[in-house]
């Protein structure tokens, strides 16, 4: 018995915990990922599209005129993700 619980029902939980933590830790990847993504975006959607002739669908360093993203290189997250990283830990 671990815990109060025979082995089979410690092994199950332990499997149940280790997919949750693995669901989270995909769905911190994917908000890290997604805000990487689009940190070089303009301030509102029809500037982006024009800037970038399209959809961003590759790692693009902030734009000189970005008042936010300046200087950033490509692939980098903002202080969005920054502060999901806080509150996940």
């Amino acid at each position: 018995m671990v815990g109060g619980l025979d082995a089979p029902h410690f092994i199950l939980l332990d499997r149940r915990l280790s997919n949750m933590k693995n669901k989270i830790l995909g769905g911190v990847y994917g908000q890290a990922l997604g805000d990487a993504l689009a940190m070089p975006a303009l301030l509102t959607p029809s500037d982006t599209w024009n800037y970038y002739h399209g959809w961003i669908t590759t790692f693009f360093p902030g734009p000189d005129f970005h008042p936010f993203h300046r200087g950033m290189v490509a692939g980098r997250v903002t202080d969005d993700s920054e502060q999901a990283f806080a509150l996940a830990t």
